[in-house]
């Protein structure tokens, strides 16, 4: 009986989010194709201040865990974690995310190593690169 409840609550994970972010891809939104300096400006302020905030926060975090000789290999880890991180989220990452949804919850690969990006994101006042660098910046 478990068995079947547990296949049941997992149908019903999956189907469920399919229904209730259901799709009819008719709508045509219309945006301005201007961005405002200001807005993208901040956003790459902001992503930077993330940026400079998480890699040391990170680096002493874990560093803290180990002792002192092993600290700077925890430096170089955490670096090239985080730029490991970065290179994938260009390539694959945005558009999973963020790219033109195809029947799913993923991004159908248009803007795969963001090629094809247009000016400026529906309903948002900057481009899409610097929304890239932000939500890269978060993760």
């Amino acid at each position: 009986m478990r068995n079947v409840m547990a296949a049941l609550a997992a149908l019903g994970a999956v189907l469920v989010p399919g229904v209730v972010l259901a799709q009819t891809g008719l709508e045509t939104v219309s945006v301005a194709d201007v961005a405002d300096t200001g807005d993208t400006a901040w956003i790459l302020v902001s992503s930077a201040f993330v940026l400079m905030m998480a890699m040391p926060g990170l680096t002493l975090f874990y560093g803290g865990l180990v002792r002192a000789k092993g600290f700077l290999a925890v430096l170089v880890q955490v670096g090239a974690i985080a730029a490991v991180a970065s290179v994938l989220w260009i390539m694959v990452g945005y558009t999973l995310a963020f790219g033109n949804v195809a029947g799913g919850w993923l991004g159908s690969g248009n803007a795969w190593m963001l090629l094809n990006l247009g000016n400026v994101r529906a309903n948002t006042p900057f481009p899409k690169a610097p929304s890239c660098c932000s939500r890269c910046a978060s993760r």
